[in-house]
């Protein structure tokens, strides 16, 4: 997700109070990682971001957007697929800003996702919940009623120095050597660091 860009308070006020908004929408298809694959653009037809600091799932959106470009990688939009979403208001108020104001509006995981395409413009409706739906239960996972958040897991990593292997390569997921004291690591010629 692309950072947001500060602007002086008086023009966003001036931006809210502005009678005749046009709203747009900028979804940005991510990996599992969170990298980029696709985005569009186009403007909302309806929809709605809700906010609840009771719930488990504390963000959930709805929207229908209808734009002009054509999701090429549509199969890739499917269920359990995180995106970003901003929220944009068209810039009628001064020109030394862009014409289109972004305001980030978080990452989500589809609910569901529709497409319909007429002969001039591209119709698009997405629901997504945060990534909590992902621990609920709501969309592939169930924390049981015990899990502990503040419980602490001890790791114990482990380098070969013959082998010239590095913390980096480790990491990275090259090389694993499991051992269970410093006088074991030592008997084997390997780093031994306790996490």
């Amino acid at each position: 997700m692309k950072t947001q860009r500060q602007y002086d308070t008086d023009f966003l006020k001036k931006l809210d109070e502005f009678k005749h908004k046009v709203v747009y929408a900028r979804i940005e298809l991510l990996t599992f990682d969170e990298l980029p694959i696709e985005s569009i653009e186009g403007k909302i037809t309806g929809g709605s971001i809700n906010i609840d600091g009771t719930s488990a799932v504390r963000r959930s959106c709805s929207l229908t957007m209808v734009t002009n470009e054509k999701l090429y990688k549509q199969y890739s939009w499917g269920l359990n697929s995180k995106f970003s979403l901003a929220i944009g208001l068209e810039n009628k108020i001064d020109n030394k800003y862009p014409d289109i104001i972004w305001f980030n509006q978080g990452i989500y995981l589809i609910t569901s996702f529709n497409t319909s395409q007429s002969a001039s413009s591209y119709n698009i409706s997405i629901q997504g919940k945060d990534k909590m739906c992902l621990l609920n239960g709501d969309l592939g996972g169930d924390l049981p009623a015990s899990v502990d958040f503040g419980k602490e897991e001890v790791i114990t990593y482990s380098y070969n120095k013959q082998n010239n292997i590095t913390k980096d390569n480790y990491i990275k997921g090259k090389y694993c050597y499991i051992v269970n004291s410093e006088e074991e690591a030592k008997k084997h010629n390997i780093y031994y660091i306790s996490t």
